[in-house]
C-alpha cells in the first residue's frame, strides 16, 4: 500500500452531507435458478429503456423522474469511474474538466456502439428556452477511441451554443473569435452506449464543486457550480452516488450548503491505492457498514494509475487489473463474499442499476 494518503478520520461533517437516510435499501439479485434471472433481467431492461424514452423528451424538467447522478470535488476520480462503467475514455487533457452535465445512458446490445447528442434547455443567461433542443452531434461511432475527441469537442459546442454545432466536428471553432465561451453550462451533453459488456444504467455525471479558483479564475464559478447540483440534487426522485477519493483523508469532500442537507443514497471510494499502510481498516469499517452506514451501502473502485492512463490501457485490461488488486492485496481479499461484491466497478453498476430501476417500478 502507498503512504501518501493519511488516516481518516471520519464522520458526516467531513463529507458535508447528510449521511443517514430513510431510503431502503434495495437488494441487488433475485434468489432462484437462471430463468429468474433471465427475467429479471429482461423486465429490469425495459423499465430503463421507459425511463431513457421519457427522458430524451425533455419531459425530466416538469415530471420528478427518478435519475441517478454522480457528485464529488474535483479530482476525486469521478471520470475514471465513469469509464470503467461505459468503457468509453473521457477527455483528460489540460482544461478539459467536467464543465456541464454528462448525461450518461448504457445499455446491453450485441455489438458495441456509441452517440453523442447536445441537449440545449437553456440560453446563454442561464435561462429556460421555450423547447428543449436535441442536436444529433456525431455519427454512430463503432471505435472507442474516437469517443474521446467527439466529446471534446461536444463540449466546446456546449460552452459556446451560440455557434452552429457544426463547426465543432472538425475544429472549424478554433478559429473563430468574438464568441467567448462559457466556463460553465447547464445544457447537457447525451452519450448512449451500448454493447455485449455494457451494463443497464442510466446516470448524470456533474461537473466536481469547487473549493477554490485558481489565479485567474471566476469566482462566480463555486456558487454557479453549486447551483447545477442544486438542480438535479433538490428533485425527491434523485439518487446520489457520492464519489470520495481516499487521498481526501477526512478532508472536507463536499462545500456545497444544498448538497449537505441532501441524503445520499450510496458512496463509492477511489484511489484506494493510495491509503497509508496501517489504516486500511478505518475504510474497511465504511464498506462492512460499521461506520457512516447508508441505505445501499459503500463500494470501492481501483481505477488505472497515472502511468496506465498515459499508456493509453484498454478498458478490459483495467478492468483485469481491478479484479486481480482486490483478489491479491490484503484487507480486500480477506473480506467475507457478501462484502467483496463491493469491490470494484461491476459490481457498483449492478447495484445502481437494480436500485434505479426498483425506483421506476414503484412510479
Amino acid at each position: 500500500m502507498s503512504s501518501r494518503a493519511s488516516s481518516p478520520s471520519l464522520d458526516s461533517s467531513d463529507f458535508g452531507l447528510d449521511l443517514p437516510s430513510k431510503r431502503q435499501n434495495v437488494n441487488a439479485l433475485p434468489e432462484g435458478d437462471d430463468s429468474a434471472m433471465r427475467a429479471y433481467t429482461k423486465k429490469r431492461r425495459e423499465l430503463l429503456e421507459t425511463l431513457n424514452s421519457l427522458h430524451s423528451t425533455g419531459v425530466q424538467n416538469e415530471l420528478d423522474l427518478p435519475q441517478i447522478v454522480v457528485a464529488g470535488s474535483q479530482s476525486v476520480g469521478k471520470s475514471s469511474l465513469i469509464e470503467s462503467m461505459s468503457g468509453i475514455k473521457l477527455p483528460r487533457d489540460t482544461g478539459t474538466c467536467t464543465r456541464c452535465p454528462t448525461e450518461c445512458r448504457l445499455k446491453y446490445g450485441p455489438s458495441w456502439a456509441c452517440t453523442v447528442t447536445l441537449r440545449f434547455h437553456v440560453d446563454t443567461e442561464g435561462k429556460p428556452l421555450q423547447e428543449v433542443r436535441e442536436v444529433a452531434f456525431s455519427p454512430t461511432l463503432t471505435d472507442k477511441d474516437e469517443v474521446e475527441k467527439i466529446l471534446r469537442r461536444a463540449q466546446r459546442a456546449i460552452l459556446r451554443s451560440t455557434l452552429d454545432p457544426t463547426l465543432f466536428l472538425n475544429d472549424e471553432d478554433l478559429r473563430i473569435t468574438g464568441h467567448p465561451a462559457q466556463t460553465f453550462s447547464q445544457n447537457c451533453i447525451c452519450i448512449r452506449v451500448s454493447g455485449p459488456q455494457v451494463p443497464d444504467l442510466y446516470f448524470y455525471d456533474l461537473p466536481g464543486i469547487i473549493a477554490n479558483v485558481g489565479e485567474g479564475g471566476n469566482e462566480q464559478d463555486i456558487a454557479l457550480v453549486e447551483n447545477l447540483a442544486k438542480s438535479f440534487i433538490d428533485r425527491p426522485n434523485c439518487i446520489i452516488l457520492l464519489v470520495i477519493s481516499c487521498e481526501s483523508a477526512g478532508r472536507l469532500v463536499l462545500r456545497s450548503a444544498e448538497l449537505k442537507k441532501r441524503t445520499v443514497d450510496t458512496s463509492v471510494l477511489t484511489k484506494i491505492d493510495r491509503i497509508e499502510s496501517g489504516s486500511e481498516q478505518k475504510w474497511v469499517d465504511l464498506v462492512q457498514g460499521r461506520e457512516n452506514s447508508l441505505p445501499n451501502g459503500w463500494f470501492c473502485v481501483k481505477q488505472p494509475n497515472p502511468e496506465q492512463l498515459r499508456a493509453r490501457i484498454s478498458w478490459e485490461d483495467a478492468k483485469a487489473a481491478e479484479k486481480a488488486f482486490f483478489a491479491r492485496n490484503a484487507p480486500w481479499m480477506q473480506l467475507e463474499t457478501r462484502f467483496r461484491r463491493r469491490l470494484g466497478s461491476p459490481g457498483l453498476a449492478e447495484k445502481l442499476s437494480v436500485i434505479l430501476s426498483a425506483l421506476v417500478s414503484q412510479k
